[in-house]
């Protein structure tokens, strides 16, 4: 995991949990990726209190320790050994942030990325990176109203995915003679942020994705509580033991919803 990678991941949970991030969270934890860099990314690695709190501007060793604290049960960082006292050096390692990514909620994301995403395309600092304009342009942007052609590259395969069980969930609420109106309001962000996660940190595959999408449209109960990339994520575990159940017992189910293509697992 590269310096992007770690920086997006660690954004994309402070969005999921506004309620719980303060400004010296995040910069305690780049500070401690700085200093991995400089020490050629070890595995583990000292990380000295008093250089620390210097180089975020704290004086309080406690305010220190209990943002530190607070990141390693985030799941951030890894506490590999604890310093004796305040003057010597904790021993580190960086996570890869599984369990700070399962406890993502979705309406704290939603309501952080309303609140942030016009502060952020407002922005006067201009990135170099052509993808990172690509995705402040889209992220708050309708859904339906993104083209192929809009996405970053890196993104088209979780935005094709999210696509698709968009237009299967729509299907069901129709069907069903239910309300549209939040669905059609479905922003890029909220929708294919849960697929990248998915796919990139839970390790889940585009046909394991296309099994529980299927189980869910066509089982009277999930249907109705799955209406969302979001939701699914949240759900996941516990869809893919009842779809798996359901595939070795059950026959398929005749007039079931139409699956879009791509989503069909072979």
């Amino acid at each position: 995991m590269n310096h992007y990678q770690l920086s997006r991941s660690f954004w994309d949970w402070s969005f999921e949990n506004p309620e719980k991030v303060k400004p010296i969270h995040s910069a305690l934890y780049f500070f401690t990726i700085e200093h991995c860099n400089r020490l050629g990314w070890k595995e583990k690695f000292g990380l000295p209190t008093t250089m620390a709190k210097e180089a975020i501007g704290v004086r309080s060793y406690n305010t220190y320790i209990n943002a530190l604290n607070d990141l390693v049960d985030w799941g951030f960082i890894t506490m590999v050994e604890k310093s004796k006292n305040q003057y010597s050096s904790n021993i580190v390692a960086l996570s890869k942030f599984d369990k700070a990514l399962d406890k993502a909620l979705d309406k704290a994301l939603d309501k952080a990325l309303i609140k942030h995403g016009t502060k952020q395309s407002e922005s006067t600092v201009q990135s170099t990176d052509s993808i990172d304009k690509q995705v402040n342009n889209i992220t708050n942007k309708p859904l339906t109203e993104v083209d192929t052609s809009d996405v970053p590259p890196d993104e088209v395969l979780y935005f094709d995915i999210a696509s698709n069980l968009h237009t299967a969930f729509r299907k069901v609420i129709i069907e069903s003679n239910g309300s549209t109106n939040v669905i059609d309001r479905a922003k890029y962000k909220t929708w294919v942020n849960p697929i990248r996660l998915m796919m990139e940190m839970d390790g889940i595959t585009r046909e394991q994705i296309g099994l529980v999408g299927k189980y869910v449209i066509e089982d009277s109960f999930w249907r109705g509580v799955i209406q969302s990339t979001s939701k699914l994520r949240e759900k996941f575990n516990t869809l893919i033991v009842n779809a798996h159940e359901k595939k070795t017992n059950n026959k398929p189910q005749k007039d079931s919803v139409w699956i879009p293509p791509k989503l069909k697992v072979l």
